[in-house]
């Protein structure tokens, strides 16, 4: 919680305006091991260990964050007007279904989900007025990765399971248009487009490229071609990880 303005001049306006007050600050050291556990609506978490916290009196709302040893609080839940807050004035450290709580109970939830049990995938969606998308996709880690895909509570790419190498990403079309042919969604990274043929870097053991629109693709020897109502499914006949890139032709 701020208590200085940009000057290092004294200022407790965002303090004041919440009902807090300052009451002090701890930082651990060699013989003191400061610890927070959760309180209100956000326990039960484990209780998790910390170099700093800055302890506040509130005047009104819920207290959510302790001191283990001492009962100081440095967390809150505080209504203001039509508007809530939730303060964590201490060195919290990551975890992600805690803060995700703290979204939700704020009205913001996740649009795009995966369920990776390990951290470290990050997701987001670039788009155009018209609709079009690129799924971006990281991997933090520097271990290969399992996982579905979620929008909104529906799966993408109908369900599939994806794979992501270690230290690598993705940049995945999503409803893309190339002029009176469509790519639905795709497992493989667009490359370049012709008159007749699309290129893309292949990214699974198995991918899949699904087309609307009045071009038919013709069957090629590295790939197979099945139709599901007005789908064209391009399925790769060979892994992304012997060889990465695939033509596709069309009629």
């Amino acid at each position: 919680m701020p208590l200085f303005d940009m000057e290092g001049k004294p200022d407790n306006t965002l303090a004041e305006a919440l009902g807090l007050t300052p009451a002090g600050e701890r930082h651990a050291s060699g013989s003191y091991f400061l610890a927070l556990n959760t309180e209100g609506w956000l326990a039960p978490h484990a209780e998790v260990s910390t170099h700093y916290a800055q302890f506040l009196h509130a005047s009104r709302g819920e207290i959510l964050l302790k001191a283990a040893t001492t009962g100081e609080s440095c967390g809150f839940d505080i209504q203001l007007a039509a508007g809530r807050a939730v303060i964590i004035s201490g060195a919290y450290p990551s975890d992600i279904s805690l803060f995700r709580t703290i979204l939700e109970k704020l009205g913001a939830r996740a649009g795009l989900v995966h369920d990776c049990e390990d951290d470290g995938l990050f997701m987001t969606t670039s788009a155009t007025e018209s609709g079009e998308r690129l799924l971006h996709i990281l991997n933090l880690d520097g271990f290969e990765k399992e996982f579905h895909i979620s929008e909104h509570g529906q799966p993408l790419f109908e369900g599939r399971l994806l794979h992501l190498r270690g230290r690598e990403g993705m940049m995945l079309p999503l409803n893309l248009s190339l002029d009176d042919t469509r790519i639905a969604y795709s497992t493989a990274e667009l490359i370049a487009t012709a008159t007749k043929t699309i290129q893309v870097h292949l990214t699974q053991p198995q991918d899949i490229i699904a087309f609307t629109g009045p071009r038919n693709v013709v069957p090629g020897h590295d790939y197979d071609v099945e139709r599901h109502g007005t789908l064209q499914l391009v399925i790769a006949r060979k892994p992304a990880v012997l060889d990465d890139q695939l033509t596709i032709h069309f009629e």
